[in-house]
């Protein structure tokens, strides 16, 4: 890692004490493999900086990075304020939180002499940056995670409108349910569709102003005319 200044130290005196960070979304994509991925990525940095022994304590999480109401975070807060850890690892800042909540830990891990490494975004809170290091990698992972959100909700309204049906996603924020008016949405679509490939589901149509025929939504079960 660039920026590092001193060697790690445990101090207590014994065994150097490190709490690493992971999480993952959740996603059909993402396994558990990953978070056992990055506290092995956590243990062969600190095994490059530090050549002791050393105490691992892994706070994992499966969940959205927006949310700071995750239990997990509690349980890191309290490792931070017990006085006995003296590294905080995370891959990166997202890991921790997706927001600018993973600032507010940082700061609070350096108020107890907690060392910060966050190798993927150049993070060392012995480097005096490390502050304005942190509040540009929250914003990068906000920003990416706004462009990821706006590229899907595009792609998916734009199956909706040709009739490929779209599938009701969770929005940030949300406790893990669909919101009704969404799963409504994402239903009828998809009935929609089946009803269009059997040939019986066609778009109905009025005329609008001007006389410009132009198809609108119906309700799933009412004849198309």
């Amino acid at each position: 890692m660039n920026g590092q200044k001193s060697q790690l130290s445990p101090r207590n005196g014994g065994k150097l004490v490190v709490l690493v960070v992971a999480r993952i979304s959740g996603g059909p994509t993402q396994k558990e493999q990953s978070l056992a991925d990055q506290a092995d990525h956590g243990r062969a940095v600190i095994e490059e900086l530090y050549p002791g022994p050393v105490n691992y304590i892994v706070v994992a999480t499966t969940g959205k990075g927006e949310r700071i109401d995750r239990p997990e975070l509690d349980e890191v807060r309290a490792h931070l304020r017990s006085g006995k850890i003296d590294v905080l690892f995370a891959e990166d800042a997202g890991r921790i939180v997706r927001g600018t909540a993973a600032k507010d830990i940082a700061c609070l891990a350096v108020d107890h002499k907690v060392r910060i490494l966050i190798p993927n975004d150049d993070i060392d809170s012995d480097d005096p940056n490390w502050e304005t290091d942190m509040i540009d990698a929250c914003k990068q992972h906000v920003g990416a995670n706004e462009s990821t959100s706006k590229r899907l909700k595009k792609k998916l309204m734009n199956r909706f409108m040709k009739g490929l049906g779209a599938i009701p996603r969770e929005t940030s924020g949300e406790s893990g349910e669909l919101t009704q008016l969404g799963l409504a949405f994402g239903r009828s679509a998809l009935v929609w569709n089946i009803r269009r490939r059997r040939g019986d589901g066609v778009w109905p149509r009025r005329r609008a102003r001007g006389g410009v025929r132009r198809p609108v939504w119906r309700r799933v079960g009412r004849a198309g005319r």
